[in-house]
């Protein structure tokens, strides 16, 4: 084999593990962004704390007004109502469905399917900040 011969496979062996790289580097970064975070989030009078064990807690001007549960499957997440003065536990009207995003700092919860008006309007009017600890 001469050296042109293996100079050129050389650089191919060096372009394939650049691309294998890449594909483990941008698949890490999608993983990480595919995993609903848990933290509070505040959208003006409204902040939204997602908790471990599937519950959550929405505040309305710092007062717990709705606590529930939590299920996530891929990017949509499912919202249940369970207690508070603003829960909506009327037949109909006690699951929401969402997509959400998050780009590291804000949650964007999309409205799917969603009956009760009050949680649409505190959860899907506006992007969630996160709140650092």
């Amino acid at each position: 084999m001469d050296n042109q011969t293996k100079l050129s496979r050389n650089r191919i062996s060096i372009l394939i593990l650049l691309a294998v790289f890449s594909m483990v580097i941008l698949s890490s970064h999608t993983f990480a962004q595919s995993k609903l975070p848990r933290g509070t989030f505040v959208g003006g009078d409204w902040a939204i704390t997602i908790g471990s064990k599937n519950q959550f807690r929405v505040r309305e001007k710092g007062k717990v007004v709705v606590v529930g549960t939590y299920t996530v499957t891929g990017d949509q997440i499912a919202f249940s109502n369970e207690r508070g003065i603003r829960a909506c536990t009327e037949a109909g009207m006690e699951v929401g469905k969402y997509k959400w995003a998050y780009d590291g700092k804000d949650l964007t919860l999309t409205k799917i399917e969603d009956n009760c008006e009050g949680r649409v309007n505190a959860l899907a009017t506006q992007s969630l900040v996160k709140q650092k600890m």
